[in-house]
């Protein structure tokens, strides 16, 4: 079975004296649905953020579509994986709901015209089309979520 996410004996620190992951290892397979669970502090957005290369561990191997996650292949893992912020809100950069879903794509220096083809489209995907011109502040909370 191949795996689109695999974790091997992954480990990371904030400091010295805390170690926020241990030795874990993950593998999820192609077209499966997980759930990370635990409390407060037990390390689930530390995890999420080593998996999209936002946190360094300090120990392991991250895989990603059979990529090892390090500088030379971040951004070709970045097209393929990323996260949304439990608060939608931290991580709007746009003016509009329009630029803040071409932010990315002008990252990857995708041709004005694609890029807006690419818009509509990923607008639609979500049932955002017709927020376009609005202020992300403007949005319900799952509406945020959405463009997110």
């Amino acid at each position: 079975m191949k795996f689109v996410i695999k974790v091997i004996d992954l480990s990371f620190s904030y400091n010295a004296n805390d170690e926020a992951l241990k030795h874990v290892n993950l593998e999820i397979s192609k077209g499966s649905w997980i759930s990370i669970l635990g409390h407060n502090g037990s390390g689930k957005s530390t995890l999420s953020k080593c998996i999209v290369g936002l946190l360094a561990p300090t120990e392991g191997e991250i895989y990603i579509d059979e990529l090892r996650l390090n500088d030379e292949n971040l951004p070709k893992i970045r097209q393929k994986i990323g996260i949304v912020f439990q608060n939608p809100d931290n991580q709007f950069v746009g003016v509009t709901v329009r630029h803040d879903i071409a932010f990315g794509l002008e990252n990857q220096l995708i041709p004005h015209d694609e890029m807006e083809e690419r818009v509509a489209h990923y607008a639609r995907l979500v049932g955002m089309e017709e927020f376009l011109g609005k202020e992300p502040h403007q949005l319900s909370g799952g509406q945020k979520q959405r463009v997110a």
